[in-house]
């Protein structure tokens, strides 16, 4: 006879033994408690380790299966009328997450973090919180002036062991080498930088062995489900670089004497300047810097990522509002500018596409646009496939000019009545109505003085000119151009003489509301600035000439109130009943509708409502606008016995009418 002993494993929870842990051990366990099976794995069902099966073993065990990685048992005090609040732990990357809920409709849950009991002055819950560090957490809920049983879990949370590099740094490595990262927590992850920037915020994971072929500060740390993050560890490797390197300098070329290209004592490197690698052969660029101070140099970039064997060229870009470029190249100093500057487009992969001329000339602008700036882009002539220094560009600092340009007045003169009132936004206007929009253009350059300019104004087809002068009497000059061929808008160019620093010309321009247009035209006028010359030969940073869209969008573009032209003032009009009208009898204190139609109404503004006597009174009135006016619904609501007279007029036009007797019982 032989014996053998046999150990068999444990697994909290298997009720049923067979291997794992599920909703079916639950069935089972509960169906155990309750008498319809006598068959259970019992030193699987000791969820709490007290040496007997009870409630509180499956209570313990239904919280886990519900996602509660360290689910405890507490009995619930009977005394309160607030349901004690659930508290279910998980583990996340970083730590462990409580989750707080009250069974207790309308309950608010308070809770402390430092083992001191809540109420109502403590932290409030409103969402799931990590912990990262052992910490007992206490909450309550709290209803109407009293407080539940305190719920309260001790959390452990151990740290995740810091992760190795397998290189030392102590070594100066010849080539490229491979940096393998462990670390010896199970389940555990690496996250790494190698920019030297923060790991937990910009890392990446870690899958493969890390490929070094310059000088890198490498920094990483290991998270894992349940566990604090390690400490974070920094690593410096000297490597020396396969890639070749491409420098140069940036500086403004307007500080010594006039631009020349040539780069001269006591003229200053520009910091800021985004400079690009443009790898010709992918079309992608392979590196972007910003020019800064090296070496005590302002203006330098240092391109390091060239590698053998590929060609690049070398992408300048820059605010064509702060500063210009050249159009040719100048012997022995503005080596980095092409005589054909490309226009380059920048995709969203880093690709980048040519289109055309995008140079910023003297007295010209860029035809890239992003929002109020204009990004211009110069590139080497150049193609570089070894290192190369004093790959320089020299630019030139504007002197900045500013003209603003906006409608100022609108004024209306009746032709009904003569009289003239200011025009309100939306508001109305008739046939013959005279319309004065005032212009005015102002420069508000600090040393620059606007030497001529020119406007281009937009007019709708439902407005007749009668004439376009200077407020002042100042000579202007106007010229009709024809109508825009996209937005069949009346164009008028406007030559406007030197305005010195400070100074402003307002222009009036005087229209007539069109005979026969269609009731509710709008008469909507544009303005823009298309060119100007200031003394200084410089840009103006506010506006963007030549940029008419059709709306106002762009800065130097602005328009009057938008007016509603109308054939006459009295005859678009007219009111009548709508069928369906329930508005006699009316018994005492209940309500009727009147229904009503306006043709060519477009608000309760229109008409006016007269009742005689007191026998019922007027409520609310609500309308809604039609494609030939607006339908009201005017609610009367009887007060007293007796017969009323109930008019309804027009506001612009009281002879039109409608009229009915209303009896109240």
């Amino acid at each position: 006879l032989t014996t053998k002993k046999i150990d068999i494993d444990t697994i909290l929870g298997d009720i049923t033994g067979n291997g794992k842990v599920d909703n079916s051990d639950y069935t089972r366990f509960v169906k155990y408690k309750n008498g319809g099976t006598s068959y259970i794995c019992k030193d699987n069902g000791d969820m709490n380790d007290d040496g007997k099966i009870t409630t509180k073993d499956i209570a313990l065990l239904k919280a886990y299966l519900d996602g509660d990685d360290e689910a405890e048992y507490e009995e619930d005090d009977a005394s309160s009328t607030v349901e004690k609040p659930d508290m279910t732990v998980y583990k996340v990357y970083g730590g462990k997450s409580v989750k707080l809920d009250s069974d207790t409709p309308g309950a608010t849950i308070y809770y402390t973090t430092n083992g001191t009991t809540p109420d109502k002055n403590d932290t409030k819950y409103i969402g799931k919180f990590i912990v990262s560090a052992d910490t007992t957490v206490k909450a309550v809920a709290y209803k109407n002036g009293e407080y539940s049983a305190v719920k309260s879990r001790n959390i452990t949370v151990d740290k995740c062991d810091a992760p190795t590099a397998d290189k030392p740094m102590d070594t100066e490595y010849k080539e490229s080498v491979k940096v393998t990262l462990k670390c010896s927590t199970p389940s555990s992850r690496i996250c790494y930088t190698t920019d030297g920037s923060d790991p937990v915020k910009f890392g990446k994971i870690y899958s493969e062995p890390i490929e070094l072929t310059e000088n890198t500060t490498l920094r990483f740390y290991s998270e894992c489900k349940g566990y604090a993050n390690s400490k974070i560890v920094t690593c410096f490797y000297k490597v020396k670089s396969s890639n070749y390197t491409i420098s140069g300098r940036v500086w403004d070329d307007s500080i010594v004497s006039e631009p020349n290209g040539i780069l001269q004592s006591g003229e200053t490197g520009i910091n800021g300047i985004t400079v690009m690698l443009l790898n010709t052969e992918t079309n992608k660029y392979d590196q972007t810097v910003l020019t800064s101070t090296i070496n005590g140099v302002a203006g330098s970039y240092e391109l390091t990522k060239a590698k053998p064997d590929t060609k690049y060229k070398v992408v300048f870009q820059f605010n064509g509002q702060k500063y210009r470029a050249y159009d040719s190249v100048v012997s022995g100093g503005n080596q980095a500018v092409s005589s054909a500057f490309p226009a380059i487009t920048i995709k969203s992969d880093g690709a980048y596409s040519q289109t055309g001329a995008l140079l910023v000339k003297a007295n010209s602008y860029a035809t890239a646009v992003t929002n109020t700036y204009f990004n211009s882009y110069a590139t080497t002539n150049n193609t570089y496939t070894q290192a190369a220094t004093n790959v320089n560009l020299a630019l030139r600092s504007n002197v900045f000019g500013t003209s603003e340009l906006k409608f100022t007045d609108t004024r209306v003169t009746s032709a009904s009545t003569g009289s003239t009132t200011a025009a309100t936004d939306g508001g109305k206007v008739y046939s013959n109505d005279v319309l004065s929009y005032v212009l005015r253009l102002s420069n508000k350059s600090a040393n620059q003085t606007l030497n001529s300019s020119q406007i281009r104004v937009y007019v709708p087809d439902s407005l007749e000119i009668i004439d376009i002068a200077a407020l002042d009497g100042t000579t202007i000059t106007s010229t009709f151009e024809g109508v825009h061929s996209t937005f069949g808008l009346n164009t008028y160019l406007i030559t406007c003489p030197k305005l010195p620093i400070g100074d402003f010309i307002e222009i009036e321009i005087l229209t007539k509301v069109r005979a026969g247009i269609k009731n509710g035209t709008g008469t909507t006028c544009y303005a823009e600035i298309v060119s100007y010359a200031y003394s200084g030969s410089c840009y103006d940073k506010s506006s963007i000439p030549g940029n008419f869209t059709g709306s106002v969008k762009e800065t130097d573009e602005t328009a009057s109130m938008r007016l509603l032209a109308y054939t006459d003032a009295t005859a678009s009009q007219s009111i009548s009943w709508l069928s369906g009208n329930d508005y006699s009898p009316i018994p005492v204190k209940t309500s009727r509708v009147l229904k009503f139609k306006i043709a060519n109404g477009t608000s309760l503004s229109d008409f006016n409502v007269y009742i005689s006597d007191k026998n019922i009174v007027a409520g609310e009135a609500t309308f809604k606008t039609t494609s030939t006016g607006i339908e009201c619904m005017l609610i009367l609501t009887g007060k007293a016995a007796g017969t009323s007279n109930i008019v309804i007029t027009l506001s612009k036009d009281s002879s039109k009418y409608i009229d009915a007797k209303v009896t109240v019982a």
